[in-house]
């Protein structure tokens, strides 16, 4: 369960992987809530196996984090040839 904000919204795309809520709202909260808790089994699992995937794939170090390095490693390089 999480907030309807940007960062949130592409992780948890769009409320496949997750049960999101109005950012401050608290009757949004308390709806979702209660919609996650009575949610079926079968909706718990999907969610949960959408999540994980989306993990797996997309957000594992040598996802999101070499490409970062990568850049850096580039851009350190390039600094010093340039000095």
């Amino acid at each position: 369960m999480a907030s309807d904000v940007a960062p949130h919204l592409e992780v948890f795309d769009a409320g496949s992987r997750a049960w999101l809520f109005k950012k401050g709202d608290a009757e949004s909260f308390k709806t979702t809530l209660e919609a996650m808790l009575n949610a079926s089994p079968e909706v718990c699992a999907e969610k949960t196996k959408a999540a994980l995937a989306a993990v797996n794939k997309q957000y594992v170090w040598k996802k999101s984090l070499k490409p970062l390095l990568d850049v850096l490693k580039e851009s350190v390089q390039g600094h010093r040839l340039n000095q």
